[in-house]
């Protein structure tokens, strides 16, 4: 068996309609892995939606997710446009950069 090679395709977000379902993960929130979130979003979904069906108030978990699960998809197209520069460029940017700007997303996620 060789490795499996494929295209990487954005999920979501994607959020249900209907009441008594509720999409978590990467059924919900697929982006490209460059920010390592993947598992992180899925774990942070299940400790908001364990809070919400204790309170009885899981029709609040799109209020409670929307806006994290945007950033780490915004934030993940801003460092796969920047990943995509010319090398020289990029590499430049990188170096001088680089330390700031990885500080500077996760600082955010860990808040």
């Amino acid at each position: 068996q060789g490795a499996h090679c494929a295209t990487i395709e954005e999920v979501g977000p994607a959020f249900s309609e209907d009441p008594g379902v509720v999409l978590i993960g990467d059924a919900a929130h697929a982006f490209s892995p460059n920010m390592a979130q993947g598992a992180a979003l899925a774990f942070e979904d299940a400790l908001v939606l364990a809070e919400l069906i204790a309170t009885d108030r899981v029709a609040d978990f799109r209020a409670r997710r929307e806006s994290r699960i945007a950033w780490v998809r915004d934030h993940t197209h801003k460092r796969d446009r920047a990943r995509h520069l010319p090398p020289v460029l990029r590499n430049t940017v990188l170096r001088v950069a680089g330390t700031r700007m990885v500080k500077a997303h996760f600082t955010a996620l860990r808040a």
